[in-house]
């Protein structure tokens, strides 16, 4: 099964990829949750497990996801019925290949105004779009760095939590560290 509940264990996991969305609409009659994690492919369920496995803690992250696939599972339902105290959210990078920054940060933007209309209790840590490419001319990392700039402004301070923690991600010469030979995972 895609669909991993266990009494005792405070954390569902549900990979959507492999269709279980209603799985996970199902999940909120047999738990609740605090948070709302929707990260990209970057965070696999060992690593989840061991960082938030003691949350409650529902992850929506689909590899290579975009924000037109988020935007349209919440508009179709996604989440409906939880009442998170805490979303982070981090999406956008998969959309640098096709999307303009302006666009990107257009995406990110319709997708925290649905968020913030879904769960209007719920806290939301917008983490910034994550350096990617060779280095710091990197066509796809300029044009997340813009889009960033943009959706910082998203921080309301009461609702929405900007939050850049690239640099921790790059060395002194603005060249990745940790990531994979494909300079995005």
């Amino acid at each position: 099964s895609n669909f991993e509940y266990k009494p005792g264990r405070s954390t569902p996991y549900v990979d959507p990829r492999h269709g279980a969305r209603s799985k996970v609409l199902a999940m909120k009659h047999q738990c609740e949750i605090s948070m709302i994690y929707r990260f990209i492919s970057l965070i696999y369920l060992a690593v989840f497990d061991k960082y938030f496995g003691a949350l409650k803690v529902a992850n929506f992250g689909i590899s290579g996801d975009t924000t037109q696939g988020v935007l349209y599972r919440l508009l179709d339902g996604e989440g409906q019925g939880f009442q998170p105290k805490a979303i982070m959210l981090m999406i956008g990078t998969n959309n640098a290949a096709a999307a303009s920054s302006a666009e990107i940060a257009e995406g990110v933007g319709a997708i925290v105004m649905e968020m913030r209309k879904d769960f209007p209790a719920a806290k939301i840590l917008l983490l910034a779009i994550f350096p990617r490419g060779t280095g710091p001319t990197d066509a796809s990392r300029i044009k997340n760095e813009e889009a960033n700039k943009i959706i910082a402004k998203l921080d309301d301070g009461k609702h929405v939590f900007f939050k850049n923690i690239n640099s921790k991600f790059l060395d002194d010469q603005g060249r990745l560290i940790g990531f994979r030979a494909d300079n995005l995972h």
